[in-house]
């Protein structure tokens, strides 16, 4: 009868390695937090690639829970399809407000979900993230320095929205309007102000207007029936 075989062990020093391996990750991604959420300063901004990688994205975080700010505007995305200027006046389709409005029917739905990546696409398009907004607040002090590496990143990250915004724009032109294959799609954010609740029943709400590029349309981008119902039903004013 053959002895039950004892279970492989690590070594002593495999076992001090990876010890040593998790000690300094966590001591990585600690002083990155530190770090990224101290004002702007040159190491900051000398290190803004790697924290808006670590902790914008690997380990993004939302305070909303602790500090929540209310909601006072009301974000559209709008297209306009076979567009050949993005400041045209008509034809625009709203594409995002249904979702927003069946979430709030169906609380336990994925509705919210589906406008996630129009929404992120385009804030960050036009105003970018957590460090692009502390690399603004120091140029508006005069920093400089700071002004600069605030535009070189906004167009980083403009480039990097920029492929997210046109497949949205092309799944919805293919969708929406199977038969007559539009050659491109225009792309624009539309903000909503509150009522001031002073002038609730006769005050108009602020309405601004981003445009977010045109793009050619995608025809290998995959469809997932998102917008199959979309025209004639949520076209912008």
């Amino acid at each position: 009868m053959t002895s039950p075989r004892r279970p492989t062990r690590l070594p002593v020093a495999g076992v001090a390695a990876i010890k040593l391996g998790l000690l300094v990750a966590a001591g990585v991604y600690l002083a990155s937090a530190l770090l990224y959420v101290l004002p702007a300063n040159p190491l900051k901004a000398a290190a803004g690639d790697f924290l808006s990688v670590v902790i914008g994205k690997i380990f993004s975080q939302n305070w909303n829970l602790f500090a929540p700010e209310p909601i006072d505007a009301t974000d559209v995305i709008l297209a306009r399809c076979d567009a050949g200027e993005p400041a045209t006046e008509s034809g625009w389709n709203d594409i995002s407000t249904r979702f927003f409005r069946s979430a709030q029917a169906h609380r336990f739905s994925g509705y919210e979900r589906l406008s996630r990546p129009q929404q992120v696409a385009a804030r960050r398009y036009i105003s970018g993230d957590s460090l692009t907004d502390a690399l603004r607040t120091s140029c508006r002090k005069g920093d400089a320095s700071d002004c600069l590496e605030f535009d070189s990143s906004l167009t980083s990250l403009r480039d990097e929205m920029a492929p997210l915004l046109a497949r949205i724009g092309s799944a919805f032109c293919r969708e929406a309007f199977p038969s007559s294959r539009p050659g491109q799609v225009a792309l624009r954010y539309r903000r909503i102000g509150a009522v001031p609740w002073s002038q609730r029943g006769v005050g108009r709400p602020d309405i601004v207007d981003f445009d977010l590029g045109v793009y050619p349309v995608d025809m290998t981008v995959a469809l997932g029936g998102l917008y199959a119902a979309a025209p004639g039903t949520e076209e912008a004013p």
